[in-house]
């Protein structure tokens, strides 16, 4: 039995090193299977076994990445107590090993597999939406917004100021390039980066993307080190030699964003967008159907079907944001918790 953080994470459930009884899970709803995505990631991160791999910023993000791919096929928790043992997560050998599938495959055992992969990842699958935990009960109550930028009381005055002295970038794009549209991600690794300096236009304020200058550490607000963080706006400041009444009206701005954005409700969170909610991209549900998109043929040779298989499982991988103009339901979204 692993050891559990119960403090942080709940109750230690009933069993964890016992492998779930297997079940076909490829016709469950999507409500169904997103409770079961819950469950299983609040159990996986409170052991100790996943805490080891927060050391750092890489392990970090590879662990929550790793986590939620494997959970979007195994959303019941089968083999989790596999998930962290030193290797690099497998989910086709996972997928096939749960399905009691043994090489080489035939084209049968193939289309097992395939139709398990589309019906979990893709009928059923997600999106991603990486924020600040300072928005999770408004997503959870209202979706995503469009109009979230028109909400910060003060930003367009700051944004003003900024232009007035020559620094278009005070707040990122969060003006000209981000209103009026929800961005996502096919990737959760890409998500769950942005999360860690989300909101954007914060980050910016707080120091991100303006290294060129002396005094400046753009990491700062991932660290969520307000000392840091206000020094950086200083440095800021000076260099492009804010008048002192534009300099207050920055500093305030700051503070009244930092108890909203820095402060211990502000943890990562993930919204699991459903597919559905955003457009879905084509996706044959027939293996001979992608093979031929593909370019691909058909084969026994377990290096070439790992090979194609893999790639739809990973189809998106390096799909990295999408867009949509329009607001997000709340019944479309399950928001879950990240580590900091």
């Amino acid at each position: 039995m692993e050891k559990w953080k119960s403090e942080e994470y709940g109750d230690e459930p009933e069993q964890l090193t016992n492998q779930p009884k297997v079940r076909d899970i490829t016709d469950v709803s999507f409500e169904e299977k997103e409770s079961m995505m819950v469950e299983t990631m609040q159990g996986v991160v409170g052991t100790e076994v996943f805490i080891k791999q927060l050391g750092n910023k890489y392990n970090k993000v590879s662990a929550v990445d790793d986590l939620l791919r494997y959970i979007e096929l195994h959303p019941d928790g089968y083999g989790k107590e596999n998930l962290f043992d030193g290797k690099r997560l497998n989910l086709l050998e996972l997928t096939t090993q749960r399905l009691e599938l043994k090489d080489p495959l035939s084209r049968e055992d193939q289309e097992t597999l395939f139709n398990y992969i589309y019906k979990l990842k893709y009928k059923r699958g997600h999106v991603y939406h990486g924020s600040n935990g300072a928005s999770k009960d408004s997503i959870v109550e209202k979706g995503l917004k469009t109009d979230v930028y028109n909400q910060i009381e003060g930003m367009d005055k700051v944004i003003e100021i900024g232009h007035r002295n020559n620094n278009h970038l005070i707040v990122g794009l969060a003006k000209e390039g981000s209103r009026g549209q929800i961005s996502f991600s096919y990737n959760p690794r890409n998500a769950y980066d942005y999360a860690l300096v989300s909101p954007e236009w914060f980050s910016f304020l707080c120091g991100r993307g303006v290294d060129i200058f002396e005094g400046i550490d753009e990491d700062a607000y991932a660290r969520k080190d307000y000392e840091t963080c206000k020094n950086n706006v200083e440095v800021m400041m000076k260099r492009f030699a804010f008048p002192s009444d534009d300099a207050e009206v920055v500093r305030d701005f700051f503070e009244e964003q930092w108890k909203v954005f820095g402060e211990k409700e502000s943890n990562p969170i993930m919204s699991l967008i459903r597919q559905s909610a955003v457009g879905d991209r084509s996706v044959s549900p027939d293996l001979e159907d992608y093979l031929e998109k593909k370019g691909m043929v058909f084969s026994n040779d377990p290096a070439e079907y790992r090979k194609y298989l893999g790639n739809f499982i990973d189809m998106f991988k390096y799909v990295i944001e999408g867009a949509i103009e329009e607001d997000i339901k709340p019944e479309d979204i399950t928001v879950i918790n990240l580590p900091a």
